[in-house]
């Protein structure tokens, strides 16, 4: 994506200069992401912890077999298989 930029393409004709302005191009960019990711995980955060507030946020499943825990999803596969 950042070398569909035309500034990418384009050179000044410095070597180093140029190089200096695509590195703080894309250091800026980055920076931006950045900010955004971070906020972005902010505003979920907050939106769980209201959703949790009025009762509607449980949190994933504990024994799933998508579950985090190796050891939470074995003991779902083999309740399923006990039922099957």
């Amino acid at each position: 994506i950042i070398t569909s930029l035309p500034i990418m393409a384009e050179a000044i004709g410095n070597p180093l200069l140029d190089k200096f302005i695509k590195d703080l191009i894309i250091q800026i960019l980055a920076m931006i992401a950045e900010q955004e990711r971070t906020e972005s995980k902010r505003r979920q955060a907050q939106g769980i912890k209201i959703a949790k507030a009025n009762g509607v946020y449980k949190g994933p499943k504990l024994y799933s077999a998508n579950a985090k825990d190796p050891q939470r999803r074995l003991v779902y596969k083999n309740i399923v298989e006990d039922l099957t």
